[in-house]
Formats: C-alpha cells, sequence, structure tokens
C-alpha cells in the first residue's frame, strides 16, 4: 500500500492513544497546523501531518471552528473534522433560581469554573456601570433562567444576556 492508500485507510481509521476523555480549547484564529499538534500533544491524533494533510485536501482546514471540544473515545480523522469545523463546541451551564437575590447570583457566577472571571473584583455599583446599565440597585435586573455559554466566556456577556433577557420579558 503507498503512502496514498495509508492515508485514505488513516482518514476513516480511529486514531488517538487517549487517556480520554479529552478537553481541548481551540483559540480563534488558531493556524490548522497548531490545532493538529494541540490535538497531538493531548493524545487525540497520532499522525499531525497525516491529520493536516487530510484537512487541506477536503478544503477544511481553514474551517476549523473556535472553542472548547470534548473528545471521549478515539475516533478517525474525518470524525475529528466533522466536528471541529461544525463547532460542535462544549458548553458551560449555569442556572439562576428564581427568587435568588442578586448576591446569590454573583456567587454562583464567580464559583462557576468554565467562566472568565473579569467583574469578580468589582462592586454591584461598579459591575452595572461596566455593563453600561444605568440603576442604582442590580435587584430584578437579571432574569432567572438556565444559559449556556462557551467554555472560557466572561462573565460580563453572561450579565449581559440575563439582563437583555429580562428587558425582553418587561417589554
Amino acid at each position: 500500500m503507498g503512502w496514498l492508500g495509508w492515508l485514505a485507510w488513516y482518514a476513516y481509521s480511529p486514531t488517538g492513544r487517549g487517556p480520554f476523555p479529552v478537553e481541548v480549547h481551540i483559540e480563534p484564529g488558531s493556524a490548522f497546523k497548531t490545532v493538529a499538534d494541540q490535538l497531538h500533544a493531548l493524545g487525540v491524533v497520532d499522525h499531525p501531518l497525516a491529520f493536516t494533510l487530510i484537512a487541506r485536501l477536503s478544503g477544511q482546514a481553514t474551517q476549523v471552528k473556535a472553542g472548547s471540544y470534548l473528545f471521549e473515545a478515539a475516533v478517525p480523522p474525518t470524525a475529528l473534522l466533522r466536528k471541529l469545523t461544525q463547532g460542535e463546541i462544549l458548553l458551560g451551564k449555569i442556572t439562576f433560581i428564581e427568587g435568588w437575590t442578586f448576591r446569590q447570583m454573583r456567587e454562583a457566577i464567580d464559583r462557576h469554573p468554565r467562566l472568565r472571571h473579569d467583574t469578580a473584583a468589582l462592586s454591584d455599583a461598579e459591575l452595572l456601570a461596566e455593563l453600561g446599565i444605568e440603576a442604582s440597585h442590580p435587584e430584578g435586573l437579571f432574569f432567572p433562567d438556565t444559559y449556556y455559554f462557551d467554555i472560557g466566556s466572561s462573565d460580563k456577556a453572561l450579565y449581559l444576556r440575563a439582563y437583555h433577557a429580562m428587558q425582553q420579558v418587561l417589554q
């Protein structure tokens, strides 16, 4: 079997040595070679050069979506590419319970390990100002619900989503 035959076989054969599950975060603007090397270092891909070649030959090397991904087992490079190009990212989840005080909401956000805590050091008044909300007190401004978010996203974006959701309900 020549190298082209091997490449075709590799494209559809499970790759990776694990240990699984493996969580990988792809930064925005990452070159595909960087992604392949990162997947190789974490045990998701056995042959990063072959994986890169398959991605380039299929036209998918420039279509990878940034975000956090969970790989639970060895899968073929074609399946890895599908996941990376369709953006099947791992999402974080947080629930704000109806009846919670704003302090309880902030504590839940500040404790969440999958959020970037950009506002943790701010007072309530500073947080409202940072969000562009003209109010003297935060109680009742944020909609209680379950929110999904990209892992590593800012807590500021989550506050804004909850605020805008409450504004829509009030209108």
